[in-house]
């Protein structure tokens, strides 16, 4: 894209919401008697398709279905650009891994890049676990901005 274009505001919510409806969907699987939810693992703008404007999210290859409303994953997998703290710390993590990714995306969709980079996979991981919170750019509202903090 040119330097100065963006994608308009209300054209990315409406792509967020669909996203948000798919994620939902995913993470409230109910199967009785036991709930289960899917835990995609690699969100990313890549495993995220547009067709006729209908987003459809793919390659569920390291999904993991968690039992129970207590369930957590462990394995180090996903795509490091998009891995949320708590999977780089090889902390326990849930649904909100996927949620994290989602942010990732987000400020991609705006920005054009990703969310956090850095000069080696060293630098971008460090960026991600110390909390750094990039912002959007001028052109898209303050609330927007806050969905990513």
């Amino acid at each position: 894209k040119e330097k100065n274009e963006h994608i308009n505001e209300q054209q990315v919510i409406k792509w967020l919401k669909q996203i948000l409806k798919a994620i939902r969907h995913m993470h409230e699987r109910l199967n009785s008697p036991v709930i289960s939810r899917v835990l995609h693992r690699d969100l990313k703008s890549r495993n995220i398709f547009l067709k006729n404007n209908q987003i459809k999210i793919g390659d569920f290859g390291i999904s993991r279905i968690l039992m129970g409303e207590s369930d957590k994953a462990s394995t180090f997998v996903g795509t490091p650009y998009y891995m949320s703290p708590e999977v780089l710390k090889h902390e326990k993590y849930d649904e909100k891994c996927d949620i994290w990714s989602l942010g990732c995306v987000l400020y991609e969709i705006c920005c054009f890049n990703h969310a956090f980079d850095g000069s080696s996979l060293m630098a971008v991981m460090f960026k991600i676990v110390s909390e750094y919170n990039p912002a959007l750019p001028d052109v898209y509202s303050r609330a927007l901005n806050n969905i990513l903090e």
